[in-house]
């Protein structure tokens, strides 16, 4: 579905197109296996972009978005239908591609309006895949994207992010109708104007078809009809298709531009399509129109679908000689997404480095037919003598546009360890007063063969932060540890040392250390029973004031097999 930023509608009552880059075979749609024609369907298209305005515009489309973006609409353009409700509906995307529903907006929608559903950021966006799926008279189609951290401390956020909340939604008049804003572009008759969306040289964002829609406006527009021609340029000659709509209406017209067969033609992000045709119009003294347009196919803002079968699943307990035989399969979308350049590289890593990879052996990225839609690797990892406590085997995938995309399985090879801490935090400032907060973090420690245990906890406010006088930093909401220490026959010695603060503060966290200030003391939690540690634990600071958390913990070791 294309897009465009400019500062009005446009629509066009015309159409014929061929890629700049060259011309097909064949004088007809059979022989030259041409898709081109009439958007058939409710459904006439979908977009994912930052925001929707007022004039129906989607606002820097992509389908990527960092944990900060503050809000991500998706927008549906209608095609002819009877006036129904539409159905928008929200998914977090898991492992096994299971969908976890996240909201739904439903809306009623005429024939060729645009709907648009907004989902806001409640903080941070927790990083992963998400997909809308919508509804309209029986069809159901659907559009993917990412939300991808940038950088080792966004990606700690990112993990404890959450997903986005139900903002805005409505209906906009969408293409049926355009502002007052002249097109320079423009081509019409004396009564009659004849546009195109998008207008002049612009960009089509979303695969895999090309599909501008062609309307005209009519100062007397009653009774009567627009010819819409299409002209495909072939090595044979012009091939037409053509069809009619009513004035001061129009059509979504679609073309696939792998169907053509062009001489040097490309459906690769960068490719131009060029839109040349004319347009008759009934009545009028003055009744066609000419003109020609440029699209741009849009970038590969996406990153490779990932497939991970493993014989042994992702967090269980493994032990040497044991083996982890995998099936990873990496793929890019054919709809529902942008303009794809292909998988480059497939690798699945371990603790060692690379265990199997599939590699392309150029770097250019191929067209249509000749493009890597997938690539796939199989292979087994034999858990080594003296194993690290916590074996990771990763599948990484890459497109011919730089997109990475993991998927990422953790193994354990000492015991597992699970449970809480609860937290009474206090940071006494003198002079000033003691600020109190309350935590309850969630923990997994691995006790390794030797005794050293490794782990890491997830914290978050149960009771926000309160002081008798003002702050002026801002006052976190959750806080990811790292865990060190050791066990023994009666005992956990643990510390938990702060890895992320969400959102950033340039104070200390009581309770949990500082990120500038000493190590965190370690704390002593008694083994009181067979898989069972718990106890009460008091961890004092000193940094300008006096820090303090009384922390209550409870642990169950949940594989000690």
């Amino acid at each position: 579905m294309s897009s465009s930023l400019s500062g009005r509608r446009t629509y066009a009552l015309w159409i014929a197109l061929f890629l700049l880059a060259g011309a097909c075979s064949g004088d007809t749609a059979e022989e030259s296996g041409l898709r081109a024609g009439v958007v058939e369907g409710p459904i006439a298209g979908l977009l994912v972009a930052s925001s929707f305005d007022e004039r129906g515009f989607a606002v820097d489309p992509t389908f990527t978005f960092t944990p900060d973006q503050e809000q991500m609409t998706v927008v549906v353009y209608a095609g002819e239908i009877t006036g129904s409700p539409i159905d928008i509906t929200w998914y977090r995307v898991g492992e096994e591609d299971q969908e976890e529903e996240l909201f739904n907006h439903s809306l009623e929608i005429g024939s060729l309006e645009t709907a648009y559903s907004t989902g806001v950021n409640p903080g941070t966006l927790a990083s992963g895949t998400y997909r809308a799926r919508v509804d309209l008279e029986g069809t159901t189609r659907t559009i993917e994207w990412d939300v991808a951290e940038e950088g080792e401390t966004a990606a700690a956020e990112a993990a404890e992010g959450q997903p986005p909340v139900p903002g805005p939604s409505g209906v906009a008049a969408g293409r049926s109708t355009r502002d007052d804003e002249p097109d320079p572009n423009e081509k019409g008759t004396e009564d009659c104007a004849l546009y195109l969306y998008p207008d002049g040289e612009t960009t089509d964002s979303s695969a895999h078809l090309v599909d501008p829609f062609a309307g005209s406006e009519c100062t007397d527009p009653d009774g009567r009809e627009v010819t819409v021609g299409w002209s495909v340029l072939t090595a044979n000659g012009y091939l037409s298709v053509g069809d009619t709509s009513k004035a001061n209406s129009g059509k979504y017209l679609m073309l696939d531009p792998c169907s053509l067969s062009l001489v040097g033609g490309s459906d690769l992000p960068g490719a131009s399509v060029r839109f040349l045709g004319s347009a008759t119009a009934t009545g009028g003294s003055r009744n066609s129109a000419v003109g020609n347009w440029t699209i741009t196919l849009g970038d590969d803002t996406l990153a490779p679908r990932i497939k991970v079968n493993s014989s042994v699943h992702s967090g269980s307990r493994v032990k040497t000689g044991d083996e982890i035989n995998f099936d990873v399969t990496a793929r890019e979308l054919r709809t529902g997404g942008p303009w794809q350049t292909g998988v480059y590289q497939l690798q699945v890593t371990g603790p060692d480095g690379l265990i199997e990879e599939d590699t392309d052996p150029s770097r250019l990225p191929k067209p249509c037919g000749q493009k890597k839609w997938t690539r796939a690797v199989q292979g087994t990892y034999k858990v080594p003598s003296n194993p690290p406590p916590i074996i990771e085997l990763c599948a990484v995938a890459e497109d011919f546009a730089g997109n990475f995309k993991n998927n990422c399985g953790t193994f354990y090879t000492g015991e597992v360890w699970e449970g809480t801490m609860l937290s009474a935090a206090s940071f006494r400032i003198p002079l000033h007063g003691t600020c109190s907060s309350e935590f309850e973090t969630i923990l997994r420690l691995i006790v390794a063969p030797d005794g050293s245990v490794s782990g890491e906890g997830r914290a978050v406010v149960v009771k926000p932060q309160s002081c008798p006088f003002p702050r002026d930093a801002s006052s976190p909401r959750s806080v990811t540890m790292r865990v060190e220490g050791a066990a023994f026959e009666d005992r956990f010695e643990i510390q938990l040392f702060p890895v992320s603060i969400s959102p950033p503060t340039n104070y200390d966290i009581a309770g949990f250390g500082a990120n500038l200030g000493p190590p965190p003391p370690p704390q002593t939690i008694p083994i009181t029973a067979s898989g069972v540690a718990e106890g009460t634990f008091t961890a004092i600071y000193s940094l300008g004031g006096d820090q303090r958390s009384r922390n209550t913990f409870h642990l169950e070791c949940v594989d000690c097999g």
